[in-house]
């Protein structure tokens, strides 16, 4: 049976093998610039980032705890004023998801107790409190609370600011680290790892026997 010649007209036409390569290649080719537009901005944006940490961390490293001015996550203010309250400061450096971090709150808590007033008082400072971009992530700021509830925590734990975010990444090695603080500032001494109530003691006492 003959087609209709206006239905004839109406089908289309073979594609060749030519313009068949032409498509597949102009596909290709807008999925190999897209790829490298991606990782070209991946690179550039993490570049930046990596510069203006070391550039914080540069103009910050040896006055973080002199210029001092951070919120809890409880939404006080702490300032280098407060170090006047303690002949030595401890600074404890945490996250959310270091389990000996977790595991050692009870034991600091039970350490501010073992000292008599203006000897010692202790910070917490929440490693993972900001994310890469510098935003505050809520979330690891409620799981910090509830650990801190859980063991009985009543120590202020600081929420990171870019400065001290960019200190924290360039000279922590790895959580728990804790900076002994005199009160102008300095830093007196440095403690890597979790430590027994007895072992922190010993550090105390290291640090409080290097003040001038």
């Amino acid at each position: 049976m003959e087609r209709p010649a206006h239905m004839a007209s109406q089908a289309a036409a073979p594609v060749s093998g030519k313009d068949r390569r032409l498509h597949v290649s102009t596909a290709r080719i807008m999925v190999y610039a897209l790829l490298i537009a991606v990782v070209f901005f991946t690179f550039s944006y993490t570049l930046a980032w990596g510069h203006k940490v070391d550039l914080m961390a540069s103009q910050s490293s040896t006055d973080t705890f002199k210029n001092l001015n951070l919120e809890t996550i409880d939404g006080d203010v702490v300032t280098s004023e407060n170090l006047k309250d303690a002949r030595v400061t401890l600074f404890n450096v945490w996250g959310t998801t270091c389990a000996p971090c977790v595991q050692e709150l009870p034991i600091l808590e039970e350490l501010t107790h073992s000292y008599a007033p203006g000897e010692i008082q202790l910070f917490g400072m929440l490693e993972d409190s900001l994310d890469s971009r510098g935003g505050v992530v809520q979330a690891h700021l409620d799981t910090a609370k509830n650990y801190l509830t859980k063991a009985g925590a009543t120590y202020p734990t600081l929420v990171l600011d870019e400065p001290t975010y960019a200190f924290v990444k360039t000279s922590v090695v790895g959580t728990p680290t804790t900076f002994f603080v005199d009160s102008e500032g300095n830093i007196v001494h440095v403690v890597t790892g979790a430590n027994s109530l007895d072992g922190w003691k010993e550090q105390v006492d290291i640090a409080l026997s290097n003040l001038s």
